[in-house]
């Protein structure tokens, strides 16, 4: 593709001038510059949104002034939210491909998908934590002690915990997060709720053994999409831990994507699994069996679990009760 001396104004304002560019195939371009400097002008020229003051483009050495743009094969991604919610990157990469829904599900599993962004009051928004909370929320509902003491394990933004404790009053929710940017925005929606029920979030790295002395006599352990982002050495760490915080007849509720007979439960699946291997031989799906195993070497009982969404489970995992 080739522009040739492409000029375009706005009431006077000039917003490109005089811009000639070649592409050729198999090239990736950036456009650098500030606000203003006339970026997204020329990608919509491009694109056929904007029509040029002067100048011609080619493609492939032929002229060309886009109605429909797609026909030439030229996409556009916009800035603003003008069709759609705030999602992750890896749900704007998902959009345009031939399987919208499984992707989107794979791209809440994706470790950077869980990125956020920032509010001005301080609140994160994280779109996969926001899709999922109602669901795990309501389920919980049904399965969780009806009061004592709930701790979260990587409360990441906070929008889990907030939920959780408006539904579940009667528990006294505890969120925990090693990032500290993470920790102020889980305390700034819990200020925002105002809840007598939901503590200032702690730091915890819960891979890390030894946190159970000062976490003692909970009541429920909660873990959301964290397990196949760690070994299998963190994994059983966080589970041996979590079975010495529990108090008798506790519960550990643990959320997420999980191999069951070794296998993925579908080609989605199977192919993240492999994505994260090969990102990292120590992470990936933990089977539902190994957890299993893990569990009762730790003195907790079998886990049983709830079928949820997008090919998740529920774990369920109990603290035996005093003989």
């Amino acid at each position: 593709m080739r522009l040739n001396g492409l000029s375009k104004a706005y009431a006077g304002v000039i917003a490109n001038e005089d811009v000639s560019l070649e592409i050729t195939p198999g090239e990736v371009r950036a456009l650098l510059g500030e606000n203003g400097a006339g970026k997204s002008t020329l990608v919509k020229i491009i694109y056929g949104l904007v029509r040029a003051a002067s100048g011609t483009m080619q493609l492939s050495g032929a002229p060309f002034a886009l109605a429909t743009p797609r026909a030439a094969g030229i996409a556009m991604v916009f800035q603003h939210f003008s069709l759609f919610n705030a999602m992750s990157v890896a749900e704007n990469v998902a959009l345009g491909m031939e399987d919208p829904p499984r992707l989107r599900d794979l791209a809440e599993r994706i470790p950077n998908a869980s990125q956020a962004t920032s509010g001005a009051d301080g609140r994160m928004n994280a779109p996969a934590a926001a899709r999922n909370a109602a669901v795990i929320t309501a389920v919980m509902q049904e399965i969780t002690p009806l009061r004592g003491r709930a701790l979260e394990i990587a409360s990441g933004t906070g929008q889990h915990v907030v939920q959780f404790a408006a539904a579940l009053p009667e528990l006294m929710w505890q969120p925990t997060e090693p990032d500290a940017m993470r920790r102020l925005s889980i305390d700034a929606y819990a200020l925002r709720a105002g809840l007598p029920n939901l503590r200032p979030a702690l730091h915890l790295d819960a891979a890390k053994p030894g946190w159970h002395k000062d976490h003692y006599g909970q009541d429920l352990i909660v873990m959301i999409n964290l397990l196949h982002l760690i070994s299998e050495a963190e994994a059983q760490t966080v589970i041996h831990e979590t079975a010495r915080a529990l108090a008798p007849g506790g519960r550990f509720l643990l959320y997420g994507p999980f191999l069951r007979d070794g296998r993925a439960t579908s080609e989605g699946d199977a192919a993240f699994h492999a994505s994260l291997r090969a990102s990292d031989p120590e992470i990936g799906y933990k089977d539902t069996a190994q957890i299993g195993a893990w569990a009762e070497a730790a003195g907790l009982i079998k886990p049983t679990w709830r079928k949820m969404p997008a090919n998740n489970l529920m774990l369920i995992i109990e603290a035996p009760q005093p003989e």
